[in-house]
């Protein structure tokens, strides 16, 4: 549905979107047992000047599926390792949630959003219901015809609803840039660091989660926090010299390191390597 307003008001027009997904397991189908779902809703207000505001909610549904989680563990007793089979929460309902999304204009050399995220969420890695709260900004900044750059931030954060507890966090920068050194040659380099954490797994009671090895000796291994900051950098360069021809070279590479942001060579650690060859040529007859 479009709604719009007079010439010249604040609100110029206002466009909602609305629908419902489902989504069913293929072996034991039953139309009255989806696995999961939602009814959403998302709207665009145009107003004056070219600014936009885009928000969203809706309500989410998940159920899960217990031999996900067959090899969790919880020790009781005193002799290690005597345990007890992990019972997951299976129906997660009325998840609840919305966003609120700003962007500016199309200025000459600008452009610029932001926007938050908030709603209720499952934490599947240890079947309990929580909260995230996600902030986002980008800006799209292009100082001359032929450079582009291109800045976004992500972070969010995941608690438990049980006691507020933090389960995991994450910070996203990303960084784009974009060349165009001639008519037939191009460069792009893009950046992205990734910094997580997640917290050991426990359940309802608070009792630390344990995993069979699946070795058969019955040796279990505890769900200790995680903590992952990866760095990732790709360049490519592009020669088209006229349409049909092309030739594309390109480098990228994954690197980690054990503190976030510290960009040390003595700590930095290469994991990957990549390049790739792209050449496309027309036979004209």
């Amino acid at each position: 549905m479009s709604f719009y307003g007079s010439r010249g008001q604040l609100v110029e027009s206002i466009t909602i979107f609305a629908g419902f997904n489902r989504t069913w397991d293929w072996t034991g189908f039953r139309l009255d047992r989806p696995r999961e779902g939602g009814e959403n809703a998302f709207s665009i207000i145009a107003l004056r000047g070219g600014w936009n505001l885009n928000v969203a909610g809706g309500r989410n549904f998940f159920h899960l599926d217990p031999v996900q989680y067959s090899a969790y563990r919880i020790p009781t007793g005193v002799f290690f390792p005597v345990s007890v089979p992990f019972t997951p929460q299976q129906e997660f309902t009325n998840q609840f949630g919305a966003s609120l999304d700003v962007r500016t204009p199309t200025f000459r050399h600008l452009t610029a959003s932001a926007g938050f995220t908030y709603g209720s969420t499952p934490l599947f890695a240890e079947a309990s219901e929580g909260k995230l709260f996600q902030l986002q900004g980008s800006v799209d900044f292009r100082p001359t015809s032929k450079i582009r750059v291109g800045l976004s931030y992500v972070r969010a954060l995941l608690t438990r609803d049980r006691d507020g507890s933090r389960f995991s966090t994450e910070h996203i920068p990303r960084l784009k840039v974009e060349y165009q050194a001639g008519r037939s040659i191009f460069f792009r380099f893009v950046g992205q660091y990734a910094a997580r954490e997640r917290d050991a797994l426990y359940d309802a009671q608070g009792r630390q989660l344990y995993f069979d090895d699946g070795s058969g000796s019955g040796t279990l291994v505890p769900f200790d926090p995680v903590t992952a900051n990866d760095l990732r950098v790709d360049w490519l360069f592009s020669y088209r010299p006229y349409p049909g021809t092309l030739v594309y070279f390109g480098y990228g590479a994954s690197l980690t390191e054990p503190d976030r942001f510290r960009f040390s060579r003595d700590e930095l650690r290469r994991t990957s390597d990549g390049f790739f060859a792209k050449v496309s040529y027309v036979f004209r007859l």
